[in-house]
């Protein structure tokens, strides 16, 4: 489930209607890829429906949309469902954050935009007993299916009852389970590497960051810390940290081997009091590491996890910074060779500098920003040593208009492209993103510190959250902003608020992994359909789901033989 406060269904078996007829007037269904804005109408949408139609694994969610026209006068709408053995359901509504324009990069639209997933009857205290929609505004519910690992294979029909305040409207559903499982995050194809700034792990550049001034009230307790942990692992996100000037708790790693995390960082080597992130690490500086490492690599070692634990370091360094990676890296692997070392480095955007592939070479993880990914140079070094790998990571670049990326500026459906961009290229097995929860205000457009996220009244789906987050403030000036980097959840007065994106996160990890199942030129074959490079994709949602149902459809018969 979303993992937050939220309205439950109640559901009557029936037929299903036809696969993407059109929506009748008033409502219809979208995918959960495309952007609902607070003005749509379902003639918007070529993939708009009359009724739900969903294609899903076993072990996996999944989610859709029900997009309620505008009226001049506010109403309530609920929605009503009743959980199968196969199949749970939760929901709830599509918020709306008002960005602003920046200078940064290129926008394909400004002003109030879709992202948090806000709790439709109970936000900050106020319950309600049905959702309140903003005359003149667009009323639209963000729908989630889960499906059990010992779900049976085959076709659930039913309905979803549609409340108005006068009177009602039956959405038939049908939703064909694949026979074939989501592997888990311990034995998923992807380990990937995001990073959850949280209290125990956060940047520090302003105040505000700390989730103890926000909930200023009550503090950070325990509860809200695992609920934040919760709702991240069950996005296959762990929350993790790349850049630890200490390493976390013990009980912090029990969680995450304990949720099926295959990777934790401990410390950031490169960064830490004394050196100059590069080259120059004397050994006073060495001893120093080695001796923060210890107490947690003996207790992780204790515990039986320390093979899952890697140091970071050389955060997107140039390429004459290889003498210190040696260095500091070599000391790590020469003391503990369990633990895993990670390094952003874009080497192949240098002239005439390739990526060492000498067994000698103290670097087990190599990440590279996407678009410079070489499938030739990954194999090479991915062959060049037993347990060499290669992760795919984006953040603020590239910020070309042209490139897929996840602001929220961007069509929706960019933020789930990138894991097929990454499941099409077989040498790469990860991401990283460097942060999920960084709220930096300082800047002119968001001068305040943050408090938590809720409607500007109990009436609309805007928000107060101004998403210009504010972290290059002391490098670039006052101006410099982006909206929704860093940000793939809010601070809510009840616990984190999810977003569209981070949804649509988690539904492409599990694209991806579907789609490894397959044979390689099947899966490239078919990826390719929607996004060939990191800046020739579509964003044709109804294909999307085209090639996504062909792709289940192939790797079901392949189980079957």
């Amino acid at each position: 489930s979303f993992h937050l406060p939220m309205s439950r269904f109640n559901v009557l078996l029936a037929c299903s209607a036809a696969f993407l007829s059109r929506a009748a007037s008033g409502y219809c269904i979208l995918p959960s890829t495309v952007d609902v804005q607070i003005d749509s109408l379902c003639d918007d949408f070529e993939a708009a429906s009359s009724n739900v139609t969903l294609f899903v694994p076993k072990n996996s969610k999944h989610s859709f949309q029900v997009l309620i026209e505008a009226t001049p006068q506010s109403h309530t709408n609920n929605l009503e469902f009743k959980d199968t053995d196969s199949l749970s359901f939760s929901y709830l509504q599509v918020g709306y954050v008002n960005v602003s324009n920046t200078t940064r990069y290129d926008q394909q639209r400004v002003g109030w935009l879709p992202d948090p997933l806000i709790p439709a009857t109970n936000m900050g205290g106020t319950s309600t007993s049905a959702t309140y929609c903003e005359g003149g505004s667009t009323c639209t519910f963000f729908v989630e299916v889960e499906v059990s690992s010992e779900a049976t294979a085959g076709t659930v029909e039913g309905e979803i009852d549609l409340l108005y305040n006068d009177g009602n409207a039956l959405i038939p559903y049908s939703i064909h389970i694949w026979d074939f499982a989501i592997p888990s995050l311990k034995d998923g194809a992807f380990a990937s590497l995001f990073v959850a700034s949280t209290s125990d792990a956060m940047h520090t550049q302003s105040a505000d960051q700390d989730l103890n001034n926000i909930y200023n009230e009550s503090g950070y307790t325990d509860e809200l810390k695992s609920m934040y942990y919760d709702i991240l692992s069950e996005a296959r996100i762990p929350p993790d940290d790349l850049y630890l000037s200490t390493p976390r708790p013990i009980e912090d790693y029990q969680y995450l081997s304990e949720v099926g995390q295959q990777l934790f960082g401990i410390l950031d080597v490169s960064n830490l009091e004394g050196g100059d992130g590069c080259s120059d690490f004397d050994e006073q500086y060495i001893q120093s590491m080695l001796k923060t490492i210890s107490p947690i690599a003996e207790k992780l070692n204790d515990a039986g996890i320390l093979s899952n634990a890697y140091v970071y370091g050389f955060d997107e360094q140039p390429s004459k910074c290889e003498a210190g990676i040696r260095n500091l890296f070599g000391a790590v692997k020469a003391k503990w060779p369990e633990i895993k070392t990670v390094a952003v480095l874009n080497w192949s955007g240098e002239e005439d500098v390739a990526m060492p592939t000498d067994e000698g070479f103290p670097l087990d993880i190599w990440t590279i920003q996407y678009q410079y990914f070489n499938e030739d140079d990954a194999k090479a070094w991915t062959e060049s040593k037993e347990g060499r790998k290669v992760f795919g990571y984006h953040c603020i670049e590239p910020s070309d208009s042209n490139y897929l990326n996840s602001f929220i500026e961007k069509d929706l459906i960019e933020t789930r492209l990138l894991f097929w961009y990454m499941a099409a290229r077989t040498s790469m097995t990860g991401w990283l993103y460097y942060a999920v929860d960084l709220w930096d205000t300082g800047c002119n457009v968001n001068p305040d510190a943050h408090t938590f996220m809720s409607r500007e009244n109990i009436l609309t789906a805007k928000t107060n959250f101004n998403p210009g987050n504010c972290i290059w403030e002391e490098e670039y000036g006052d101006n410099f902003f982006a909206n929704g980097d860093g940000q793939f959840i809010y601070p809510g007065a009840d616990g984190p608020i999810p977003t569209t994106r981070l949804v649509n996160i988690r539904d492409g990890l599990q694209d991806a992994e579907m789609f490894r199942m397959l044979e390689e030129d099947d899966m490239k074959s078919l990826i390719e359909r929607v996004v060939r490079n990191a800046t020739d994709f579509t964003s044709d949602a109804v294909l999307f789901d085209q090639v996504r149902k062909e792709a289940g459809d192939m790797v079901e018969a392949r189980v079957r033989g």
